[in-house]
């Protein structure tokens, strides 16, 4: 006797496999990992620019405020963002475009003016650099900018030492995961190295200095800037990385470290210089 599968059974089925299909998009998934740039749009200045770079399950935008989680659904992205310090909030955007190259989204929110659409350009690899040494170091401001010194070796082994306006003072060790430590390599190839300049200054006051020296085969590649304006978007995107980056390192107190130790080269002299030049 032949079995007859009842219509409903089908038509159950159906909707199963389509709403699995939808409920999540694996090529939008994949496909917006990585940094993000806003394309220029009439007179625009550059410190204006949107910029926004996708790891795994985290995100940051503009560079600025710690890393957000993040989710994409369907053909939505879902950023649960700090409104400030204190409170979150959830930020909508619906992916209108999004290929290899460009990224265009859509902010979901009720506004007289209209939705905020933004398109994007994807940043890519500019050199293959494998870093022997990493060293970086932030300063203070007149406001609340955290002030550290780190040094990264290729394992991801960091050696950290914190001075003011940071949670954590004095010396400290850890390490990165290799995952966290390959986020930070994929910012340092996207540098255009042969144009990197060895500094870069804001024309304003009250800012924030960085500075990082990349040891690699023997060369040490140095840059420096003194608030956010001019420099390529990839290096506010590392410097932001690597201030961030202790905090997932299980870093633990160690006398060892301290800042003689970690600019007792002349690659660390070149960043602890780079912190007083503006």
């Amino acid at each position: 006797m032949k079995k007859v599968t009842a219509p409903w059974v089908i038509l159950f089925f159906l909707l199963q496999t389509a709403h699995s299909q939808t409920s999540s998009n694996p090529s939008f998934v994949e496909l917006i990992k990585g940094s993000w740039v806003e394309k220029p749009a009439g007179n625009k200045l550059y410190p204006e620019l949107k910029i926004i770079s996708f790891e795994n399950s985290f995100c940051t935008m503009y560079a600025r405020l710690p890393y957000q989680p993040y989710e994409v659904n369907r053909d939505q992205l879902i950023i649960n963002s700090k409104k400030s310090w204190k409170s979150r909030e959830r930020l909508n955007f619906q992916i209108m475009r999004l290929n290899q190259s460009e990224l265009t989204l859509r902010t979901l929110k009720v506004d007289p003016e209209g939705p905020d659409t933004v398109s994007f350009v994807r940043l890519s690899a500019q050199n293959s650099i494998t870093p022997d040494k990493i060293i970086f170091a932030s300063s203070d401001c007149y406001s609340f900018c955290p002030a550290m010194n780190i040094e990264l070796d290729p394992e991801g082994n960091m050696f950290f030492f914190g001075t003011s306006n940071i949670d954590k003072k004095g010396g400290y060790s850890g390490k990165l995961s290799a995952e966290e430590y390959n986020n930070i390599l994929t910012l340092i190839r996207e540098l255009p190295i042969d144009s990197l300049k060895p500094h870069y200054s804001a024309q304003m006051t009250d800012q924030q200095h960085w500075g990082i020296a990349i040891v690699a085969g023997g060369k040490t590649i140095f840059t420096s800037a003194y608030g956010y304006y001019d420099e390529p978007p990839a290096l506010r995107l590392l410097f932001h990385k690597l201030m961030e980056s202790y905090k997932l390192a299980g870093l633990q107190p160690d006398f060892h470290v301290s800042q003689t130790r970690l600019f007792s080269d002349e690659a660390g002299k070149m960043v602890l210089r780079s912190l007083s030049e503006d």
